[in-house]
């Protein structure tokens, strides 16, 4: 690609986008400044040019000063008719490149945009007009929704894995919490009779049995985080564009941890508090 005037002269790398007039209206690409291709004016069709906003930077001008330059891609000369708002072209893993749009006399597809009321309906008729016009060319179709979705198969497939998997390992760890309190409360039935006997009440049973597992909960939760801060910055770092993870979140998920340890402990710690303490000394 080239682009000069009487000023300036400068040569870029650039990703070409062949289209007609009727493609940025299709997919909702909003003009940052300049216009559309135009059906009335007939210099369109083979000298003018449409550049992204990523493609403008790299040329080192504003969107409103690159218009109606001189602008080169190939062996077609021509003029900047506009500037459109950067989009994705590609997987958020990649950077959103320079591009330059420009009309081309051959297609390899066609974009249709239709609404979702009566999607068969609609298909059916694009067919039957497709068939009128190319009836030798197979009518095949797929959906630019799809094709997105193929982008993020790993990704997707990657949550379903850790969702099943950190539901399993919830599980496991409320059965261990659970046997693990149930084990401590047995072994301080009578310690519990004579803190009752002295006048400990309910509350302070429930505090001096539920203290050691929070610890632990409170202590697993400290050494989670270094690791899961690491891991996450580095799954992140596989995109171009990125979310910064909240520190929020780590002291939710303890919040909620300690909230589900204490659900899983409190059958168990409630029914020692609330026993007879004269149960527990009977053979004293």
């Amino acid at each position: 690609v080239q682009m000069g005037d009487s000023i300036a002269r400068s040569s870029v790398t650039i990703k070409n986008i062949r289209c007609d007039h009727e493609f940025f209206n299709t997919y909702g690409i909003q003009f940052a400044s300049g216009r559309n291709f135009s059906k009335e004016i007939k210099s369109d069709d083979s000298l003018g040019f449409i550049l992204n906003e990523a493609a403008v930077k790299m040329i080192g001008l504003s969107n409103e000063e690159i218009l109606n330059r001189d602008f080169q891609y190939g062996d077609i000369k021509g003029r900047i008719i506009g500037v459109v708002r950067d989009f994705h072209f590609e997987s958020l893993r990649e950077p959103i490149v320079p591009m330059v749009f420009h009309m081309a006399g051959n297609y390899g597809r066609l974009s249709i945009r239709i609404t979702e009321k009566d999607m068969k309906a609609a298909i059916a008729h694009v067919e039957k007009v497709w068939n009128s016009f190319i009836p030798d060319l197979p009518f095949e179709y797929d959906f630019v929704s799809e094709r997105y979705k193929s982008l993020y198969q790993a990704e997707q497939r990657q949550g379903q894995l850790f969702t099943i998997f950190s539901c399993l390992a919830v599980l496991i760890a409320c059965l261990g919490l659970f046997g693990l309190a149930t084990y401590n409360t047995l072994q301080r039935v009578k310690e519990i009779g004579i803190r009752k006997v002295m006048g400990a009440s309910i509350p302070d049973i429930l505090n001096l049995l539920s203290r050691e597992v929070l610890l632990l909960i409170l202590v697993a939760n400290i050494l989670a985080w270094p690791v899961i801060w690491y891991l996450m910055k580095q799954w992140l770092g596989n995109f171009a564009y990125r979310i910064e993870v909240n520190p929020f979140l780590y002291l939710l998920a303890g919040f909620l941890t300690v909230l589900l340890a204490l659900v899983t402990v409190s059958m168990q710690t409630l029914k020692a508090a609330t026993a007879n303490p004269v149960d527990a000394l009977r053979n004293e």
